[in-house]
């Protein structure tokens, strides 16, 4: 059973990798989001909107 893949299994993987490169090159830091790009990637969340449509296919709108 395959599941969907999240905005936190995406940021997570992401800063996995960061990290094994870190470390391949010998640099140990722990690498995290500052807040305020987390607080961005999740107020941008709320405001898209994706709609699906057989006739006019999809569209993506982001909201103000």
């Amino acid at each position: 059973m395959t599941y969907p893949i999240t905005l936190e299994d995406l940021i997570n993987h992401t800063f996995e990798e960061i990290e094994i490169e870190g470390r391949r090159r010998g640099i140990y830091k722990k690498v995290t989001p500052r807040i305020g790009i987390i607080r961005n990637v999740f107020n941008y969340s709320r405001t898209l909107y994706i709609h699906r449509s057989n006739l006019i296919g999809t569209r993506i709108v982001v909201l103000n």
